[in-house]
């Protein structure tokens, strides 16, 4: 099981676990917007998890380049983004930071995977 010190690396077998760290590093954030900003969340963080996922291998295998995959995943963090300040209660400063808490859990674990690769802003 991996540590703080020791991200999980991003692969389909730990993506629940990522999902379920980038969810507690959000939840404090997500407190205004109670249960639905947490089922919201879950959904999103899902999503985006496996949105990285898919460009990373699309950048892997040549058929999208690495800036193409960054423009792709800075639409999937708006779109994650728009769909947690729909939340009623949950205002745009909020959401941002429990983007900000969860794609910090994430970063780590697409650092511990690869070598040189997408970077989320």
């Amino acid at each position: 099981m991996a540590t703080s010190t020791t991200p999980l690396t991003l692969t389909p077998a730990n993506f629940q676990q990522i999902i379920q760290a980038m969810l507690n590093a959000a939840a404090p954030n997500l407190v205004a917007g109670g249960q639905i900003a947490t089922t919201f969340a879950m959904h999103e963080f899902s999503q985006f998890i496996r949105d990285i996922d898919n460009v990373n291998d699309a950048v892997a295998s040549g058929k999208m380049t690495a800036t193409d995959g960054q423009y792709c995943i800075n639409q999937y963090h708006l779109s994650m983004q728009a769909a947690l300040i729909t939340v009623q209660g949950l205002s745009l400063i909020a959401a941002q930071n429990a983007i900000n808490a969860a794609l910090s859990v994430l970063n780590n674990a697409i650092a511990a995977t690869l070598s040189a690769g997408l970077k989320i802003v």
